[in-house]
C-alpha cells in the first residue's frame, strides 16, 4: 500500500507544479495586456486580451494506474458432513403403484319402451267458449286450463 500512496503523491506534486506554471503563465498574459490598454481605456471594451500559449518546460508524468491483486483467503477445509437429512418437504416422495385397469361389464340391453295408450277423448269440447284460458280445468285436476289441458291440446 504503501508504494501505492507514494506514487499517488508523486503524481498530486506533478500537477501541482504544472498547475502553478499556468496560473503563472495567466497572470502574465493578462499584466501584459492591462498595461498595454491601460492608457486607452476608450477602446478597452472593443479589444479582447489574447493570452500567449504556455509552455510547460518540463512533461507531467501521470503513472499509469496499477491493477491491485485480489487478496488471497486462506482457510482452513471445512468438514462435510456424510449425510444429511432431506426436509419432508423437499423429499422425493415413494413411487405410488399404478392401480390395475378397472374392467367395464358389457352395457346391459336397453328395456323396450312401454307404450302408452292414447289418451281417451276429453269430456268437454275444447272449441267451446264456456272455458276461458285463466279459468280452472274442466277435468278437475285444480290447475288453471292455460296450463293443463291447453298445453296437451293447443290450438
Amino acid at each position: 500500500m504503501s508504494y501505492l500512496k507514494d506514487n499517488l503523491e508523486k503524481a498530486c506534486e506533478g500537477v501541482q507544479k504544472a498547475l502553478e506554471k499556468l496560473k503563472n503563465g495567466i497572470s502574465n498574459t493578462v499584466n501584459k495586456g492591462n498595461s498595454s490598454h491601460s492608457n486607452d481605456k476608450k477602446h478597452e471594451s472593443d479589444s479582447v486580451a489574447i493570452p500567449e500559449p504556455v509552455v510547460i518546460s518540463e512533461p507531467v508524468v501521470i503513472p499509469e494506474p496499477v491493477a491491485i491483486p485480489e487478496p488471497v483467503v486462506i482457510s482452513e477445509p471445512v468438514a462435510i458432513p456424510e449425510a444429511v437429512a432431506i426436509p419432508e418437504a423437499v423429499a422425493i416422495p415413494e413411487p405410488v403403484a399404478i392401480p390395475e385397469p378397472v374392467v367395464i361389464p358389457e352395457p346391459v340391453a336397453i328395456p323396450e319402451p312401454v307404450v302408452i295408450p292414447e289418451a281417451t277423448a276429453l269430456p268437454y269440447d275444447i272449441n267451446t267458449p264456456k272455458v276461458g284460458r285463466n279459468n280452472l280445468c274442466p277435468c278437475g285436476s285444480g290447475k288453471k286450463f292455460k296450463k293443463c289441458c291447453l298445453l296437451l291440446n293447443p290450438q
